[in-house]
């Protein structure tokens, strides 16, 4: 009997999903329809070829200064609020050694700098991001940015080696003034198991956010990749850039997807132990 009411309701909430799936399944059907014409239309046309060559002019020319100003920037803000951050701790220390009531500082100005802090690494990480971004691009056209202008594609270069140096100092401040306010934090970021010690050594609401946080990234990355295909093979017909995209987008898809079940499967097999 109560398998009967479990096959019911599966078949019932089946029904509700598919009367809202089929329309949505046909807008979708209609949209790429009407993408892939007009990709097969401009494809055949001598309007694509100008489109790419323009597009990779601009980007060619913007790349080494992005990388330039983008390693810069970096420094210069992460480094503001680290001093900002280190600034409230030291002041709390201070006041709480004048007040004498705990000898501790107040944990809202804690939490104020641990946020800080978690601003400082998440700027640091999208700079960085980016800037490796543009890098690529320049990386890719460096003969003829070269040509145009030696000088510039060496300051580049030596912005984002540079760069990278003072990104991995500015992380180990900020980790190591974590650190000095949660003495039973460990792991240094020079070290290539820092994630795995960092986690080891959190307590478990900050493991339930960490675990909440990365579930989260696991489907904003899936849906990513599932728009990021559709997108370069459009491309692909349209511009004529060829399998690569696609294959690059697949192969991220791929990696995210095996990692993520073969560590789910682990874990129920030693969950039922």
């Amino acid at each position: 009997m109560r398998e009967n009411n479990k096959a019911e309701n599966n078949k019932k909430e089946n029904k509700a999903a598919l009367k809202k799936f089929i329309p949505m399944l046909i807008v979708c059907a209609l949209i790429g329809g009407l993408v892939g014409g007009a990709s097969s239309f401009i494809g055949y046309s001598d309007f694509s070829g100008s489109i790419v060559e323009a597009a990779l002019l601009i980007v060619n020319m913007v790349s080494p200064w992005a990388v330039i100003i983008l390693g810069v920037l970096s420094f210069i803000v992460c480094w503001v609020i680290y001093r900002k951050a280190r600034a409230m701790y030291e002041g709390a220390l201070t006041s709480a050694k004048v007040t004498g009531e705990s000898g501790e500082p107040d944990e809202q100005i804690i939490e104020a700098v641990e946020d800080k802090l978690s601003q400082g690494m998440f700027i640091l990480s999208v700079i960085m991001i980016v800037q490796m971004l543009f890098f690529g691009i320049m990386m890719a056209d460096l003969e003829n940015i070269a040509d145009s202008s030696f000088a510039l594609a060496m300051a580049a270069a030596g912005v984002f080696v540079a760069g990278n140096l003072a990104q991995l100092k500015q992380q180990q401040l900020m980790v190591d003034l974590e650190k000095e306010m949660n003495p039973s934090k460990k792991g240094s970021v020079y070290d290539a198991k820092f994630r795995d010690k960092w986690e080891e050594s959190c307590d478990e609401l900050e493991k339930i956010i960490i675990y909440k946080s990365a579930y989260k990234a696991y489907k904003t990355t899936a849906l990513t990749c599932v728009i990021l295909w559709i997108v370069t093979a459009t491309l692909s017909i349209a511009f004529k850039t060829g399998p690569l995209p696609s294959i690059a987008v697949s192969i991220i898809w791929l990696v995210q997807t095996v990692s993520y079940c073969r560590e789910a499967m682990k874990l129920e097999r030693g969950g039922n132990r």
